[in-house]
């Protein structure tokens, strides 16, 4: 019911680099006092003396080489120093005085490149996009040819515009990709980044213009390759589908539909947002794509299977086959795909099927487990043995075993709600960070639950016997 989800765009690890020139202060016959002490300081690695007694002998003698050289050295020794305890701002200070004092030194240029690069990459890592990427900017001023710093200020480009638009919407975002795009015109990500925006807003032509650039430069893309075909379907499907804007959604639908049921979907999907939103205090501003389909376009254009209700890829889909069934099946289906897309929206993609799939249970209007899902699960449990969650994230591809999907969805939705009702909320979020932070989700519940995957099974276990009698 709707676990397959477009791949947000890759970002590349950036990697911290400190390196530091150590030379000896040069030591001449004429140095004075101020000299003389600033030396014995510096060996003993109390820069921040070094450096008053150095100004000293530069404001008595400001034409001496040796004085200059010394103060480049000490002032480079105090940054490094500042580097090491992760205070990049003084260390800039410091490394600028170090260059000011010594402006032809590629070494010194080098290392204020890659304090302006660390000091980027700590300020992306908090999510605090433009001084990134004016720190970076900044490090590539020193290093203009770096490919190093240019991939690392492209990358956070990107970042940033992933981030505006989920919160802002496209239009800074796409203007943010091509500024990547025009930083570094052969990488592929930028053009699959505008692809997605305009696949979102369903505008298939741009859509495919720029993931055809990007297939250009990474031939061997099979995932990109993938939704490339996966688009020309849905063309051919919804290239005649109306579409109406309602406050957060935007409805594409087939013209046969009426118009009355589009505003139900709407008024429906709000709910849904403000369920969530009230609930787990999740929610975006991003406008959310929704395609209504008849029964034979939703194969068409998904080729999921034919029990499939609902589905989000990045859009919500689903049939108009549903709506017809009455509102709570359509409430159901809406609550269902709506939690999918604003897990996705919030916490990307790295989120397992069981937690995404117990989630989006929970927030149907009605979650409770009746009885003949019970009586199924015990009967399946004793067939097949007992739960195991390395298992269950499996369970959700055998597609063609409808009884072990089923056993799959009541298992999700029981152990969500056990991992709430036996811990809290506030843990819940805590695990949905670590997940949104790229932390596989088997160390992910052991670092917020401080249980291990066998101890989790057993207890979860013991749990069923319980409930299932």
């Amino acid at each position: 019911m709707g676990h397959n989800f477009l791949c947000p765009i890759l970002f590349f690890a950036v990697v911290f680099i400190l390196s530091a020139f150590m030379p000896r202060p040069v030591f001449c016959a004429i140095s004075d006092d101020f000299n003389r002490k600033g030396i014995e300081k510096m060996e003993e690695m109390n820069y921040r003396e070094a450096i008053i007694y150095f100004e000293s002998a530069y404001k008595s003698d400001p034409g001496n080489v040796i004085t200059k050289k010394n103060l480049s050295v000490a002032y480079h020794n105090m940054a490094v120093s500042y580097s090491a305890n992760n205070e990049l701002a003084n260390a800039i200070r410091n490394e600028k005085q170090a260059l000011r004092y010594d402006p032809e030194n590629s070494m010194i240029k080098e290392q204020l490149a890659i304090f302006y690069n660390n000091h980027g990459l700590k300020y992306a890592s908090s999510g605090i996009y433009e001084p990134a990427i004016e720190n970076l900017e900044y490090a590539l001023e020193y290093l203009p040819d770096s490919e190093f710093l240019s991939r690392n200020l492209y990358n956070v480009i990107l970042q940033y515009a992933d981030y505006l638009q989920k919160k802002t919407g496209h239009r800074k975002a796409l203007r943010l990709a091509n500024d990547a795009i025009e930083l570094l015109p052969d990488l592929s990500s930028g053009y699959v980044f505008i692809g997605n925006i305009y696949y979102n807003r369903d505008n298939f032509i741009e859509a495919l213009r720029y993931w055809y650039m990007a297939l250009e430069r990474d031939p061997g893309n099979e995932g990109l390759s993938k939704r490339i075909e996966k688009l020309k379907r849905e063309n051919i499907v919804e290239m005649a589908f109306g579409t109406e804007r309602k406050s957060h959604f935007r409805i594409r639908f087939d013209k046969g539909l009426d118009s009355d049921y589009v505003g139900l979907i709407s008024e429906i999907l709000e709910d849904a947002r403000s369920s969530v939103r009230n609930e787990f205090n999740l929610y975006s501003n991003e406008v959310v794509p929704v395609i209504v389909y008849a029964d034979e376009q939703f194969q068409a254009a998904t080729k999921q299977p034919y029990w499939t209700q609902g589905l989000y890829d990045g859009k919500i889909r689903l049939k108009s086959q549903d709506i017809s069934r009455g509102n709570e099946n359509l409430e159901r289906v809406l609550f269902h795909e709506y939690t999918h897309a604003i897990i996705y929206l919030n916490y990307g993609n790295n989120i397992p099927i069981w937690l995404h799939e117990g989630f989006a249970q929970f927030n149907e209007p009605d979650h409770s487990i009746n009885p003949a899902d019970i009586r199924f699960l015990s009967v399946y449990i004793k067939e097949n043995g007992g739960f195991s969650l390395e298992e269950l994230d499996r369970m959700f591809d055998k597609k063609s075993d409808q009884e072990a999907v089923r056993a799959a969805y009541i298992q999700a939705r029981i152990f969500f709600s056990y991992l709430l009702e036996k811990h809290s909320k506030y843990k819940l979020k805590r695990l949905l960070k670590e997940l949104e932070t790229g932390n596989i989700w088997q160390e992910a519940l052991k670092e917020v639950y401080r249980k291990n995957i066998a101890r989790i099974d057993r207890d979860f276990n013991n749990y069923l016997d319980d409930l299932l009698g």
